[in-house]
């Protein structure tokens, strides 16, 4: 998709969107644990490359100067998270993981409610 076509899209529509490469790479890492890779490295997981170019045409989105703070702090807390996977304490990362992943879960919500009401308006 290019930067233009991802301007034309809602706010929630590229959250969500970035969620699902969010939660894709958490599903990576897990993955890697448990195959034992003690050398993981988040930011070598593809999933996180793509995030990573959709925040930036997020961030460049006209529309979406008012919400620059919001996803500066979503895409903080995924670097942080990403730099995290392989540390000594799997459970404490795990337990970080759900709660970046019940943040992004809102972004689904709300493009969904999203879909719900533009339906209901053309049926009008």
């Amino acid at each position: 998709m290019t930067e233009e076509q991802w301007y034309r899209k809602s706010i929630n529509w590229q959250m969500a969107n970035i969620g699902n490469e969010v939660r894709r790479a958490i599903q990576w890492a897990r993955n890697e644990m448990k195959a034992g890779n003690a050398e993981l490295d988040g930011y070598d997981c593809q999933h996180i490359k793509v995030a990573q170019k959709l925040f930036e045409y997020t961030k460049r989105d006209p529309k979406n100067v008012g919400l620059i703070r919001e996803v500066e702090n979503a895409e903080a807390d995924m670097d942080l998270l990403m730099a995290y996977p392989g540390c000594p304490n799997e459970e404490e990362w795990n337990l970080e993981a759900e709660e970046v992943l019940d943040y992004w879960q809102q972004f689904m919500y709300a493009y969904e409610a999203e879909m719900m009401h533009s339906e209901s308006v053309e049926e009008k």
